[in-house]
């Protein structure tokens, strides 16, 4: 018997905070009002709360299921940080008993230098309404939002990968509960293989001769997916401020990450700004005795 989906989230508009088009700004005084304009977030509020009405009464008539709607996916160029959509959504929403079960958000390129301290705010503000066990998702992301051979080329190279880390870093220091990519592989695009291609955004695969191939950044994650245990603290030589690093370790292993990012993020390329560097991992206290066994993996 078909019974459908066992769980279910909406994310409801998309990116009304910083999109251009006419068509997503129906509800506005003006197609031309400039990104960030309260007028984007009143069209946003009118569209959600019924979405959020009718969300609420479907899920209460189906307690088995986990149907959860999401506020709200934010476009996000950073500009709502300005006028702090969500921490004013989060009081006033709950006050008014309308439903949010997440935070969503998106993030590309230069953003990330900024998750933290954005997605932090959001968790601060769930805080104090008492809804800190709210989850903060990255719906959207990747190292550049381009279909080109030019400024979507990062995502096929070192660079997108070492951005990648960084983006993780970035969420965990934020409090981001989860995320997950927008596209699953190139499906646009001239079918060749490098860095020239039209590299359709922040997809993990590359296709050629219809054969699908991870790009750097998938392989970031791969990595990160094999690290087994707790985090752990890591600590980098604070004269290379361009070295990132992940560790993690249990009773039978020790795994650390370390990426070398430092990209300038420009209108015609991604300029990779960082310099080789030396890099020797050394692991303290950790619980292990006798013959170990490395394995080292590089993404170049």
């Amino acid at each position: 018997t078909q019974k459908g989906f066992n769980a279910a989230l909406f994310e409801v508009e998309n990116e009304i905070d910083t999109t251009q088009a006419a068509q997503d700004l129906w509800l506005t005084t003006s197609s031309n009002v400039p990104q960030g304009d309260p007028s984007r977030f009143k069209q946003y509020d009118t569209v959600y709360r019924h979405w959020a009405a009718q969300v609420d009464k479907v899920a209460k008539q189906n307690p088995s299921k986990n149907i959860q709607i999401a506020a709200q996916a934010e476009g996000y160029q950073w500009v709502s940080a300005t006028t702090a959509w969500n921490n004013t959504m989060i009081a006033t929403y709950i006050s008014q008993g309308v439903r949010f079960d997440a935070i969503t958000l998106h993030a590309y390129g230069a953003q990330v230098a900024g998750i933290a301290n954005f997605a932090g705010s959001i968790r601060t503000a769930l805080d104090a309404a008492n809804k800190g066990n709210t989850a903060i998702l990255v719906t959207e992301w990747g190292a550049s939002a381009s279909s080109d051979s030019k400024l979507g080329q990062i995502n096929a190279t070192n660079q997108g990968a070492a951005w990648s880390i960084q983006f993780l870093l970035q969420c965990l220091q934020g409090t981001v509960t989860g995320g997950s990519f927008l596209e699953v592989r190139d499906n646009q695009g001239t079918d060749v293989a490098g860095t020239s291609s039209n590299m359709y955004e922040a997809t993990w695969l590359h296709v050629k001769n219809n054969n699908q191939y991870p790009k750097p950044i998938m392989n970031a994650f791969s990595m990160v997916s094999n690290m087994t245990g707790t985090r752990s603290s890591v600590t980098v030589n604070p004269t290379k401020p361009d070295l990132v690093a992940l560790a993690s370790s249990d009773t039978d292993s020790a795994s650390v990450v370390v990426a070398n990012f430092n990209t300038l993020f420009g209108q015609q390329n991604n300029q990779d700004l960082s310099t080789n560097e030396t890099v020797t991992v050394a692991f303290k206290n950790v619980p292990l005795s006798g013959a170990v066994t490395v394995d080292r993996y590089l993404i170049d």
